[in-house]
């Protein structure tokens, strides 16, 4: 079903499941700070597996910082 629609939409990046899922714990993490709130809702055992989502949010950060004009 995925693919369908975004064959149809010609979007050119491939859209999958876990694309999905990666952009929820992205922006999930963003709006709440909490990564056990994350790891809880993925479903994760681990809080390790959960620290990817953590690390992107990170990037963000010192992309943002490196961009400030005085």
């Amino acid at each position: 079903m995925i693919k369908n629609y975004s064959n149809k939409a010609n979007l050119d990046k491939k859209i999958t499941n876990h694309y999905f899922r990666h952009i929820f714990a992205s922006n999930l993490l963003k709006e709440c700070k909490k990564i056990r709130i994350v790891q809880k809702a993925l479903g994760h055992n681990d809080i390790s597996t959960t620290h990817i989502y953590a690390q992107i949010v990170d990037e963000e950060l010192e992309h943002a910082m490196k961009n400030l004009r005085n």
